[in-house]
């Protein structure tokens, strides 16, 4: 099997090669493999057909999987997502972009209680896990990886919407004190 692989072929392809194995009826096959042994390059392939139109993969770095989708933070950004492994199982994050997004939306350091309130009612309402600044879901199969993206996805659009909410230092602060009508 090694002679039909060129020398130049990439290592993921050439480990992919080797493992095909006869039936025995002359037809070659690749062994089963579970989810949690896919290489990144079989896991961007398994993502790329399972998730609806709209969602576009592509590799990241450390064996993620970068799901572009059709959801956009208030400013027009797009919420991007990522598929990765996490020990035995696989984990839908968003890498702590929604937050850090949220944070560069004000010179304050601290996030008011109603923006707090809001993240924690949108983790709640969307079965979201806030850890260490990254939302998150696990993956159940990864061939119903669709919704789960779009659930994280909305979540993350959600969490972003805090923006609008009032922030620490602006209480009090009247639309008759500016004069301009603009806070």
């Amino acid at each position: 099997m090694a002679s039909v692989l060129r020398a130049g072929a990439p290592e993921a392809y050439r480990g992919e090669a080797e493992s095909l194995r006869s039936a025995g009826d002359g037809a070659v096959t690749a062994p089963a493999r579970s989810a949690v042994d896919l290489t990144p390059d079989e896991l961007f392939r398994r993502i790329s057909g399972s998730v609806p139109g709209l969602f576009a993969c592509s590799p990241a770095p450390f064996g993620r999987v970068r799901v572009k989708t059709p959801m956009l933070y208030p400013d027009g950004g797009i919420v991007d997502v990522f598929v990765e492994k996490r020990g035995a199982t696989w984990r839908l994050t968003d890498l702590g972009e929604a937050l850090g997004w949220l944070g560069l939306q004000s010179v304050s350091d601290r996030r008011s209680p109603e923006q707090d309130e809001m993240i924690e009612e949108v983790c709640r309402a969307f079965r979201v896990t806030l850890r260490g600044g990254e939302l998150e879901l696990p993956v159940a199969a990864l061939d119903d990886l669709g919704d789960t993206v779009f659930l994280l996805a909305q979540a993350v659009a959600r969490v972003a919407d805090a923006s609008f909410l009032e922030r620490p230092g602006r209480r009090g602060h009247s639309r008759s004190e500016s004069g301009s009508g603009c806070p």
